[in-house]
C-alpha cells in the first residue's frame, strides 16, 4: 500500500484559454489517462519480471516507449504509478479565468503528466503543490508552455524548511516534542 501524496492543481489563465481547458474535460473527471495515455501494448504487462528481462522479452517495447510495462512508463511520463480516483478528478473551484483540482497521487506528485499537460495548453499555467507526510516531502511546481520554476521541501534534509511550508501552505499543526504533525 502505497503512502498518499495529497495534491492541489491550480490552472490559470485567459477567459477563453480556461474554457477551451474546460471544453477539453469534456465533463469527465481530470485524469493522466487523458493527458498522456499508457501505451495499449503496456496496460496487461507485468511490471519487474525478472524473467522478461533475461529472456530479453522486453526489449522492443523499451525500444519503442522507454519502458516494457505499465508501471515503469507511467512513473517515467507521469511521476506516478496510477492515475486519479475519477472521483477526485472533479474539479473543486472553478471561475472564468481558472479551476482548480484536488486529489491524491501514491508516493509522489504527477509533475511529468502536468509538464505534458503544459504543452497542450500553453497559454495556461499550472501550479501543483503538494505534499507527503509519510515520506517527509512536500513542494510546488508552476509550469507554463514546457517551463517550469519551483521549490522542494525535503524534511530529511531541512526539517525547519519543510514544517514552515507544510504549515502556511496546508494548515498543519506539528508536535513540537514528538515531531508529529496533526492534521487541521
Amino acid at each position: 500500500m502505497p503512502n498518499w501524496c495529497e495534491n492541489t492543481l491550480n490552472v490559470n489563465g485567459a477567459a477563453e484559454d480556461i474554457s477551451a481547458f474546460v471544453k477539453w474535460l469534456d465533463d469527465k473527471p481530470f485524469s493522466f489517462e487523458r493527458i498522456d495515455p499508457t501505451p495499449e501494448e503496456l496496460k496487461e504487462s507485468v511490471p519487474f519480471s525478472q524473467e522478461r528481462k533475461d529472456s530479453g522479452a522486453g526489449k522492443e517495447l523499451i525500444e519503442k516507449f522507454g519502458s516494457d510495462n505499465w508501471y515503469d512508463w507511467r512513473v517515467r511520463n507521469w511521476g506516478c504509478k496510477w492515475d486519479i480516483d475519477e472521483n477526485e478528478g472533479k474539479p473543486a473551484h472553478s471561475s472564468a479565468e481558472s479551476i482548480s483540482f484536488e486529489f491524491q497521487t501514491p508516493w509522489g506528485p504527477p509533475e511529468r503528466a502536468i509538464y505534458t499537460l503544459s504543452l497542450k495548453f500553453p497559454t495556461l499555467t499550472f501550479s501543483l503543490e503538494y505534499y507527503e507526510m509519510g515520506c517527509g516531502f512536500a513542494g510546488e511546481t508552476t509550469v507554463k508552455n514546457g517551463e517550469s520554476d519551483g521549490a522542494f521541501y525535503d524534511a530529511e534534509e531541512n526539517v525547519d524548511s519543510f514544517k514552515q511550508y507544510v504549515s502556511e501552505r496546508w494548515g498543519m499543526e506539528f508536535d513540537e516534542e514528538e515531531e508529529t504533525v496533526d492534521s487541521n
